[in-house]
């Protein structure tokens, strides 16, 4: 998710800064792209109006082919 992108959707940096919870100045210190972890809170926060581009963050390590299946709920005695 690009800065511009954000800024756009609230109107201000200033805006974009209390939607985040951090100060403006901190907005302005932030790379761009937006690092993931406030990516995924915008997507949260707007409900969807604004969407993480995963494209823009590469993983580190390859998905395995094989995804191991999930342990079934325990049964509380």
């Amino acid at each position: 998710m690009h800065k511009a992108d954000v800024v756009k959707f609230f109107g201000s940096a200033h805006l974009a800064a209390i939607a985040l919870d951090i100060r403006r100045t901190s907005w302005y210190d932030l790379s761009d792209p937006l690092p993931k972890a406030y990516a995924c809170e915008l997507e949260v926060v707007t409900a969807g109006g604004l969407r993480v581009d995963w494209s823009l963050y590469p993983r580190k390590y390859p998905m395995p082919e094989r995804m191991p299946k999930p342990a079934p709920p325990r049964r509380r005695a």
